[in-house]
């Protein structure tokens, strides 16, 4: 057997390769370890590996919840990896929510892949925390020495960007191998990076505007205000394609602080208009735990002269904002000025019934995920046919998303749903083009009841 030269240095270690918080090596002792790995260089007939795991959704814990329950999510994370700890594997605390392993001695990659799923496997296994489960994801980017990389420099190099950058194309549950095709894609993110900032520091963003139908008079009572972004050398851009990039550069709010303005404006336009339009404005937790929240829509309420009660804050309701208190102070104050709540995308998150324990909502928006195939599956008639009820039981009016087809709305309609929203009446439209539509008076067409 090949002398593992790495178990052999870790012997030697001391306090200072040791992290306080998880009990984990360090990334001074990642360092050290992987450096002499490779000075010695014994891999002839295999090779060495390390995976770097991006905790998704981490900071935003910690962020929201406190740090005392991000500090418990990553002792727990990482008493779980060492369980996987044998011989020639080495688990460390890399930075914040960011972990790192070498495997040392393997002659085959398929190994590797493995042992990647079940670190995966870890850290999307629910933790519970004050009765709550908390639901966490991660990308493990994942090079090799000698084969891909000729250097330290070079499989740290390949390894964050393997992580990173397959992470954002194949989503956060996902192991990747660095491929050299990813260079391409750095530069494009650069690109994409130096151009938001431009966009935001420019306000080059756009609202568009979806129709919102009561069903029972046929009328377009609400829009919700949706952001896009045109940019001249990159082309349309859409919402997920930019928004991560952005809470990444830290101008999230920037960018919310200028919807929440825009909105508001373009609402005072229509009402002077003769037009009463209710405007559903989606606000992060993040954004409402800021003290200065409400102070601020108080102050653009005042300026616009818009009637608080045709604004509507939207909720994600997984975004584990309730624990704050900040987050209920400033929602019970947003509501004593006449503004209303929405929860949306209702049914997809951890402890929908919770959030609705904890807080009187005004409006319920059922996930489309319920709507899409309610015609035809029984299991969705059900859930969509309780929510509503529920809702009702508790003085919320309900609004379907992703209504696009005649038949959705006649059985939302027998479910007594109250409004609807959907490509089957309007796509998000300019703001300019809002009204002309609505005056078309094409909305009975549609709801052949």
């Amino acid at each position: 057997m090949e002398t593992n030269s790495l178990e052999h240095h870790q012997e030697n270690g001391n306090t200072s390769t040791i992290d306080p918080l998880t009990g984990l090596r360090n990334i001074k002792a990642f360092q050290s370890d992987l450096q002499m790995a490779i000075a010695e260089d014994t891999f002839e007939k295999s090779f060495l590996s390390i995976l770097l795991v991006d905790l998704y959704k981490f900071k935003y814990y910690n962020d929201t919840l406190g740090r005392k329950t991000g500090d418990k999510i990553l002792k727990k994370l990482a008493q779980s990896f060492l369980e996987l700890t044998t011989e020639g594997i080495q688990v460390y605390r890399y930075s914040g929510g960011e972990f790192a392993i070498i495997i040392s001695n393997v002659s085959s990659e398929d190994i590797v892949t493995a042992k990647a799923y079940e670190f995966l496997t870890k850290v999307k296994t629910p933790m519970f925390e004050k009765g709550k489960g908390l639901m966490l994801s991660a990308t493990i980017g994942i090079s090799q020495y000698p084969i891909l990389a000729k250097s330290y420099d070079e499989i740290l190099f390949q390894a964050n960007i393997a992580k990173y950058y397959e992470g954002i194309d194949k989503g956060k549950d996902a192991i990747h191998w660095y491929d050299s095709s990813i260079h391409e894609k750095d530069q494009e993110k650069m690109v994409l990076e130096k151009k938001l900032m431009e966009a935001v520091k420019k306000n080059e963003f756009e609202l568009y505007y979806q129709p919102q139908i009561e069903l029972k008079s046929h009328r377009v009572v609400g829009v919700e205000a949706l952001i896009r972004w045109n940019d001249g050398h990159l082309g349309p851009l859409s919402p997920g394609d930019f928004l991560p990039i952005a809470e990444e550069l830290g101008v999230m709010n920037d960018i919310e602080d200028w919807v929440l303005q825009e909105a508001l404006l373009q609402g005072k336009l229509w009402y002077e208009a003769g037009n009463i339009l209710r405007i559903g404005i989606n606000i992060s937790a993040l954004q409402l735990q800021r003290r200065s929240f409400v102070e601020r829509i108080i102050y653009m309420l005042n300026e616009t002269k818009l009637p608080p009660e045709l604004v509507d804050i939207e909720i994600t309701e997984n975004n584990h904002l309730y624990d704050k208190i900040d987050c209920l102070d400033n929602l019970t104050s947003l509501q004593e000025l006449g503004i209303t709540i929405s929860i949306d995308d209702f049914g997809t998150g951890y402890s929908s019934l919770s959030y609705l324990q904890r807080f009187s909502f005004n409006t319920l928006k059922i996930d489309q995920s319920f709507i899409r195939d309610l015609h035809t599956n029984k299991n969705d008639q059900l859930i969509v046919s309780s929510i509503i009820q529920l809702a009702h039981n508790m003085d919320m009016k309900v609004v379907a998303e992703g209504v696009e087809t005649s038949d959705l709305v006649k059985d939302l309609y027998s479910l007594h749903c109250d409004e609807i929203q959907g490509y089957l009446y309007s796509v998000p439209l300019p703001a300019n083009e809002i009204i002309p539509y609505i005056e078309k008076n094409i909305v009975s067409d549609v709801l052949c009841l």
